[in-house]
């Protein structure tokens, strides 16, 4: 299975220095924050970015939005929610972006919910990669994937339709992992089942060998037919070697904010082959969709050393997303236009991909499928 990504400086075009040039009076920016950089799954903060900044190349080639173009700004939080905060209020302060797009975690979008950075500024925040209930319906963020209940209820029942029936759940212990937690839970119980085991992992940088030894030793105990994982980054890679060395025959399911790709190089295709994955957008490996076609289009034309991926995708459905908003906020878009704009969302189909904000959780779509990794290192549908 190829790379989803080569380095951030390989990207090149795309990426290049977007968050160091300068800001031209005429601009509109648009916000992120987001993981460029560390160990928990960096590669899906600079995906988000990498079709961030392909919708913005989409929009500008066409000429902009009413002759202005769009820009966006990049701020690298390195997965740590208090500089979620922080950055995200610099760059309101200092870039006067019109609107936020493309950030991730669970605890991040947290800590600026809870920071009121968003209705302080009286901005709207387009995707966040994360589908926790607590972040479902809060204000000014407008969601492009589905919930972390619907996803996972869709792992269950597939799950149940092969046959397994004994579940268990390996997760980190924070809100992302405790979010995922209860919807397996919950789905669990609408069947009248419990999980088999539930075991969870501390990312404090001293526990997390030690607790992930712990977590595999409970699942393992419990004899499960599989295993649901709700975490990311290199506590991910560690479990799946950690727990296939000692029970090679439980299926592992991971839901979709992990890269199939990394799993498959850094366990090793004798051990990623069969593990499945959630996904909530459509397969960009192919052209059969419309937006997928093309998205591979201009990934091809601005960052011909990137290769297709489900992060990707989903910021590029992110960055049409927003841009629609600012089109429809009218000549003069101002923040305030640009979330009403978000509010009054009318059901868009993007070509193949359809979305429309419930406007009660602000989710824009249901859209669910599972992937597995084959016996050739190829995720397949």
């Amino acid at each position: 299975m190829k790379r989803i990504f080569p380095t951030l400086m390989a990207v090149g075009l795309v990426l290049g220095m977007a968050s160091q040039q300068a800001i031209s009076a005429q601009d509109l920016v648009i916000g992120q924050v987001a993981s460029l950089s560390g160990t928990n799954g960096a590669d899906l903060g600079q995906g988000l970015q990498l079709g961030l900044q392909l919708a913005v190349e989409k929009t500008n080639a066409a000429g902009g939005i009413n002759g202005r173009k769009l820009k966006l700004i990049t701020k690298d939080d390195k997965y740590i929610p208090d500089e979620t905060v922080k950055l995200t209020k610099e760059l309101i302060s200092e870039a006067n972006p019109i609107a936020l797009a493309g950030y991730r975690g669970t605890a991040n979008t947290l800590a600026v919910i809870k920071s009121n950075a968003l209705t302080d500024a009286g901005i709207a925040m387009v995707g966040t990669l994360t589908g926790a209930k607590e972040v479902q319906g809060a204000a000014n963020i407008y969601h492009v994937r589905t919930s972390y209940q619907h996803e996972i209820g869709q792992i269950v029942e597939q799950l149940g339709r092969m046959g397994v029936t004994k579940i268990g759940l390996f997760y980190v212990d924070d809100a992302f992992g405790q979010s995922g937690k209860e919807a397996v839970e919950q789905v669990l119980v609408k069947q009248s089942r419990q999980p088999a085991a539930m075991a969870a992992y501390d990312k404090a940088a001293d526990k997390v060998i030690p607790s992930i030894e712990q977590a595999v030793k409970t699942l393992v105990a419990a004899q499960p037919q599989a295993v649901v994982i709700v975490a990311v980054g290199d506590p991910v890679y560690e479990f799946i070697k950690r727990f296939r060395a000692l029970a090679p025959s439980p299926r592992l399911v991971s839901i979709s904010v992990v890269n199939p790709d990394a799993v498959t190089q850094k366990v090793g295709l004798k051990m990623a082959h069969g593990i499945g994955f959630s996904q909530v957008f459509p397969y960009p490996y192919t052209d059969s969709v419309k937006l997928v076609r093309e998205y591979r289009v201009l990934l091809k034309k601005h960052a011909p050393n990137a290769q297709p991926s489900y992060f990707s995708l989903e910021g590029y459905i992110s960055g049409l997303v927003l841009a629609q908003a600012i089109r429809n906020a009218g000549s003069q878009p101002t923040r305030a236009k640009v979330l009403e704009a978000m509010q009054k969302m009318d059901a868009m189909d993007l070509g193949g991909f359809a979305l429309k904000f419930d406007p009660v959780s602000k989710n824009g779509s249901k859209f669910t499928e599972l992937t597995v990794i084959s016996q050739e290192g190829i995720l397949r549908r």
